[in-house]
């Protein structure tokens, strides 16, 4: 079958690009491609930054958990390899492909698993590069590349072997600089997401422990066990039913729904897609979920908590879920949603978890949690507090997203020159 292609454009082996764009291997468009240290470097607990494949990730480089060495080795590895601002680092190990641009004012070597690109600065901008990198084009070639054996590697000949189609270098320095902005939308949207949820995990810690009260409030708080607080009736605490119960021949196309845990992941009922019928529903009708149910993650991420919205489809959990049904007389039901992410809760699930590890939750974790209680009308105004801080830090993850969907839009226009930006070719 024939590829229809545009007028003005070309088919390549990465695909179809402008006319005036060419194909080259990255080993023509870079002064240098090299991996790191090869033997163990002697590592200091200051000096300067000793970079491997973990610290690289797509658009920065993190130093949250990096090596140092000392002025000796350092220069000694500056021999092999020396990062400078503006060079291009590669993991070649772990999570292959991860790239980033080595930014001004870092001092660093690297070990193996992290290689260098020098590029020649007449013929390209090093910021494109990492971007064409960071595509499918560069994706599916450095996946293509690997070695077959037991670990993955991407070597230098992989490397030198990459195919990069290249615009004039106007055009690069112009669609590299509208990914970099971006891309500072998207940062600057995660930094204000860290600080708004550092701001709430500190207006937790002082409401939700009576540190900090608030005005109009003086009632007195009284110590609570989760058995204190649910309806006395049999399963107020309860966990889904056995897989056995659920199992895949039972779901039909249409019917009452089965909620799991990524109902509570994403806080969001209305996902999934497992149905089973009205018979098997009856049998299992005690494992229900109604708005204002409490219901838990059990297993895997463990202690992920929502509060059951109103109007839900009719249907049941299954057996990842644990359902609370509270007192709400006594406990407000947002209220307790909160104070299950505080560290007044998980420090005693980790603590009552075999071994120290919060590998999963019991029934009988859940019954030996204690805390302390405000007032019914003190809870509700703290609900009110953090949930509406909650909607703050939501919002700011829907803008990220969209501007991550935004680029990545761009990247697929931009990098394969589909759409030429005015003015800079």
């Amino acid at each position: 079958m024939s590829m229809n292609i545009p007028e003005g454009y070309k088919k390549t082996e990465v695909g179809i690009i402008p006319d005036d764009w060419e194909v080259y291997y990255i080993s023509e468009i870079a002064k240098k491609i090299t991996d790191g240290e090869h033997a163990t470097p002697k590592r200091t607990t200051e000096g300067y930054y000793l970079l491997s494949a973990r610290n690289i990730h797509n658009g920065r480089i993190d130093l949250t958990d990096v090596d140092f060495v000392g002025e000796d080795e350092y220069q000694r590895i500056r021999k092999r390899c020396n990062p400078e601002p503006d060079d291009i680092l590669l993991s070649c190990s772990g999570t292959i492909g991860r790239v980033s641009v080595v930014p001004s004012g870092l001092e660093c070597v690297m070990v193996r698993s992290a290689a260098l690109i020098k590029p020649d600065k007449a013929k390209v901008n090093s910021y494109f590069i990492q971007y064409i990198l960071q595509s499918r084009v560069g994706q599916t070639q450095i996946l293509q590349s690997l070695n077959q054996g037991a670990q993955a590697n991407l070597f230098l000949n992989h490397i030198e072997g990459l195919k990069i189609p290249l615009p004039p270098l106007p055009e690069q320095k112009a669609i590299a600089q509208s990914l970099n902005d971006i891309g500072a939308l998207i940062t600057e949207c995660d930094r204000l997401i860290t600080k708004k949820r550092n701001i709430k995990q500190g207006t937790m810690q002082g409401l939700l422990m009576s540190k900090k009260r608030l005005p109009g409030f003086s009632g007195k708080w009284e110590v609570k066990k989760v058995t204190d607080l649910v309806l006395n009736k049999k399963g107020s605490i309860k966990i889904g039913p056995f897989g056995s119960q659920l199992k895949r021949e039972y779901f039909v196309d249409t019917g009452y729904k089965v909620y799991g845990q990524e109902n509570i992941f994403t806080k969001n009922m209305e996902i999934g897609d497992r149905y089973i019928t009205k018979e098997h529903f009856n049998t299992l009708k005690s494992c229900e979920l109604y708005p204002g149910d409490i219901i838990l993650s059990m297993m895997g991420t463990v202690g992920k908590c929502m509060v059951v919205p109103d109007k839900i489809e009719k249907g049941i959990m299954d057996s990842h879920l644990l359902r609370l049904q509270l007192n709400r007389n006594e406990i407000y039901a947002t209220y307790f949603s909160q104070l299950f992410y505080s560290t007044i809760i998980l420090d005693q699930i980790k603590q009552l978890s075999v071994g120290g590890i919060m590998e999963g939750l019991s029934s009988a974790i859940i019954k030996k949690i204690e805390f302390t209680l405000p007032p019914l009308p003190e809870q509700k105004a703290i609900a009110q507090i953090l949930s509406d801080m909650d909607a703050e830090i939501e919002a700011l993850e829907q803008k990220r997203d969209k501007y991550k969907a935004i680029k990545q839009g761009m990247m697929q226009e931009l990098l394969t020159g589909k759409t030429r930006l005015i003015g800079s070719y």
